[in-house]
């Protein structure tokens, strides 16, 4: 079986159903097996082992740690959290609980008002 022909086993009329992506379902259409076979150990859950075969990806550009299913497309995100911000910025996320307070207030405050004034 190809991975076509798998994804087609899960869809009806061109959509895929939710029903037929479960556990229950997959073993019962002999399906199972041959999801298990074709994806790594990485992906734990069945809905990822699917979201898998389906998108791809799963793994970060830039360091090739799993990353999570992602909120904003199907799939998984491209980056892992310490690399989220390394595209977009050039400049990895960092803890917000260590900003300098006396820094922000003196260049937001001081010198807002100085430019105001």
């Amino acid at each position: 079986m190809t991975k076509e022909d798998f994804i087609e086993k899960l869809k009806i009329d061109g959509k895929i159903i939710t029903s037929r992506c479960s556990e229950k379902y997959l073993k019962k259409h002999d399906l199972y097996d041959w999801l298990i076979n074709n994806t790594t150990d990485d992906f734990i859950t069945v809905k990822e082992k699917i979201r898998f075969i389906l998108y791809g990806g799963g793994y970060c550009r830039v360091c090739n740690k799993r990353t999570n299913i992602s909120n904003m497309h199907e799939g998984f995100a491209d980056y892992c959290k310490e690399h989220f911000h390394e595209p977009k910025k050039n400049k990895l996320a960092h803890n917000r609980s260590n900003v300098d307070l006396d820094l922000i207030k003196k260049l937001y405050y001081e010198e807002i008002n100085i430019i105001i004034f």
